[in-house]
């Protein structure tokens, strides 16, 4: 019985993981369309500029924004790899097609659902204001980087020590990635520019 409690209590959190990281990528949308003035419904050039790598790129960053209120309980599982962090329940449900409403299929990514249709009623109302706030923050911090190409991100990612130093563990023990301690990225010197 407690096993099945305990997977239950897991399926739940990685649920709830999914929806944040779509909810995120919904106000992504908006703010790289309002930045780059689109009003086209279509959301091609969001569709095209939003590359697996510059999700996983911003993720981390939107992630560690808040200082003492950040994403980092939600997306617990960067790993250090060749190009930045990576959160890998969010990276495996990329490559096996896990999310509602967005699907990240070879390099390409596209919408399963029409963008307009998008609901997230089963996040609470305190998980979308955390979202939310961390959205903003990363906005107050940098307009622009949503604007920015992938590498350009994984550049930023790359000046942060606790990527430099699980990166180079993972070197050491002959890996591709180590998973990066969270207090390490809360502690960390923060870095959301050029």
């Amino acid at each position: 019985m407690i096993g099945r409690v305990m997977a239950f209590a897991k399926v739940t959190k990685l649920d709830k993981k999914l929806r944040s990281f779509e909810y995120l990528l919904y106000k992504f949308i908006g703010w790289f369309e309002k930045e780059k003035r689109i009003t086209d419904d279509s959301h091609a050039l969001f569709l095209a500029d939003f590359t697996r790598l510059k999700v996983l790129k911003l993720l981390f960053l939107v992630s560690a924004v808040n200082e003492g209120n950040d994403l980092l309980s939600i997306f617990d599982k960067f790993y250090a790899m060749r190009h930045g962090p990576v959160e890998s329940e969010i990276y495996d449900a990329m490559v096996n097609e896990k999310f509602r409403f967005i699907q990240f299929k070879d390099r390409t990514t596209s919408f399963k659902q029409p963008f307009d249709t998008w609901a997230f009623e089963d996040l609470s109302s305190e998980d979308k204001c955390l979202l939310d706030s961390a959205i903003e923050s990363l906005f107050d911090k940098n307009s622009s980087i949503i604007l920015y190409p992938a590498m350009t991100l994984v550049d930023i990612t790359h000046k942060w020590i606790s990527w430099q130093s699980a990166y180079m563990m993972a070197l050491m023990l002959n890996k591709g990635s180590q998973l990066m301690d969270v207090s390490l990225i809360r502690e960390d010197t923060k870095y959301y520019t050029k």
